[in-house]
């Protein structure tokens, strides 16, 4: 198939191993990369086209190619997640002092949430049932947390993550408006590293060691695992980024959990939600499209594993083929899952 046409899709290696008897699927398929590179033929995934491309070692890395992806929608989930992260009373843009500060509108979304509860015709509102009681424990522990004044919060790897980093590395601690004494973040990632190594910023890092993955800059592994381990990590916010959803076809398409293609990292990205008192998945809009791509689930979508997802407003205006983004939206508020995003609509009349 390579040889006659230069490529080979997905489709094509899911039919073969059907017919072969081998147990191939959309979830095996990075598995199936793997396989290529051991024997020598190197891949390179066109997700856009579902398909496998022979291409050579000297190709950009996957790191690489996604900053290049989506780039405004990141930079508004990385400005709205460092604001979970910082709270705060006080937002200066040019100078001048916003008349609302982002934990304000952060505040302001989830008491819409609430405050359509309270309302006769919930009918004609979009949050299911569950939704009540997930924004009423977010809050909840938001305000708690923006109480403390030592904070300690971890940050993934990924592109996402990265600008979350970049607009962290703007802020100065102590801030005497956020109540933020020092702040120290935990992370397996050189980029988040990186962005925060001015020491003007006066924010403590905490990296973990461990093998680095170039393709993802992202160091997993044994070594990172037990670092992890051993120094008795917890954190008040854990900022996870996910590669993909995996969606349970037998049940219409229901997202299942956010996963990424490599075991050692999942291994991380779980440990990372499970030490956080919130745990947020930080992802754009195109990661509701992307269904199965992705091997490793390392976190199931549901308000036991993920407390809050924050993403971008196209969820409410882009369709994939099979179903609407606003109803993978709403299944995540149907397992307990809020959903935070840019505040740059008019929310109530998006969710209505």
């Amino acid at each position: 198939e390579v040889g006659l046409h230069g490529q080979v899709s997905f489709n094509k290696i899911v039919e073969k191993g059907k017919e072969l008897g081998f147990p191939t699927g959309w979830q095996s398929l990075k598995v199936d990369e793997e396989v290529f590179k051991n024997l020598g033929i190197f891949v390179k995934i066109d997700r856009r086209k579902s398909r496998f491309i022979p291409t050579t070692r000297d190709i950009a890395s996957i790191y690489d190619e996604r900053t290049e992806e989506n780039v405004e929608d990141k930079l508004a989930i990385g400005t709205l997640s460092c604001s979970l992260i910082w709270g705060g009373n006080a937002f200066t843009t040019g100078g001048t002092a916003n008349v609302q500060s982002p934990n304000d509108r952060i505040m302001e979304q989830l008491n819409d949430y609430i405050d359509d509860y309270k309302r006769v015709d919930r009918t004609r509102y979009f949050l299911p049932a569950k939704g009540l009681d997930a924004a009423s424990r977010l809050k909840d522990r938001l305000l708690q947390y923006w109480k403390k004044r030592h904070r300690y919060c971890a940050i993934d790897a990924g592109t996402t993550t990265t600008q979350l980093a970049g607009c962290l590395a703007d802020k100065r601690a102590p801030d005497k408006d956020a109540r933020l004494a020092s702040l120290t973040v935990v992370t397996n990632a050189p980029p988040v590293e990186q962005a925060l190594q001015d020491p003007c910023n006066n924010i403590d890092i905490l990296s973990l060691g461990g093998l680095l993955n170039k393709d993802t800059r992202a160091r997993a592994g044994a070594h990172c695992e037990q670092a992890f381990d051993a120094w008795g990590i917890r954190v008040d916010i854990a900022l996870v980024g996910t590669t993909s959803l995996v969606a349970d076809e037998e049940n219409g398409g229901t997202p299942e959990g956010c996963a990424c293609d490599s075991a050692d990292e999942a291994r991380i990205k779980s440990r990372f939600l499970d030490r956080a008192a919130i745990r947020c998945i930080v992802m754009d809009s195109s990661k509701f499209k992307r269904y199965r791509l992705s091997a490793f689930i390392f976190a199931p979508l549901s308000a036991d594993f993920v407390d809050v997802v924050v993403s971008d407003t196209k969820i409410f205006h882009e369709k994939p083929k099979d179903s609407t983004e606003n109803e993978a939206w709403h299944k995540l508020w149907n397992a307990g899952i809020v959903v935070l995003f840019p505040a740059s609509v008019n929310q109530k009349q998006q969710r209505r």
